[in-house]
């Protein structure tokens, strides 16, 4: 089962083991929140605001990609957000959180039309567990 698809019944849930593996915390980040159908991207628009913002703020300090091909990587999934690649939507996951840890609220609220807890909160834990549980 991927988490694209996974959904825990209220009725089984009692039935998950509490090891960090299999709790839903772990699974569906440590907010606790379902994850049904795709997971919790931002629009496509907003996806390039980010990268852009993450090239701005992020990379300069921690080279951690190769920017050109990772922006290919990200054209090409925002195209079907449905369809990307396990590994890819982690990086993206990952990118989003780093991007929004290193702005300011009032940036992420013009920028990006919400709150930063709110952004952060979604984010939290989401590239992990997503990359975790599709293996």
């Amino acid at each position: 089962m991927t988490a694209r698809n996974a959904h825990i019944e209220p009725e089984h849930a009692s039935s998950l083991s509490s090891s960090p593996q299999k709790s839903p915390s772990f699974l569906f980040g440590s907010n606790g929140m379902s994850l049904t159908g795709q997971p919790h991207h931002p629009r496509p628009q907003l996806i390039f605001v980010i990268w852009q913002t993450y090239l701005e703020n992020v990379d300069p300090l921690l080279k951690i990609f190769h920017g050109p091909t990772t922006q290919r990587r990200i054209l090409k999934a925002t195209q079907d957000l449905s369809a990307i690649d396990p590994a890819t939507e982690a990086l993206m996951f990952a990118i989003y959180y780093a991007t929004v840890m290193s702005m300011q609220p009032a940036d992420c609220q013009s920028n990006l039309k919400e709150d930063r807890s709110n952004l952060l909160a979604r984010y939290d834990g989401l590239a992990v567990s997503f990359a975790s549980s599709r293996r």
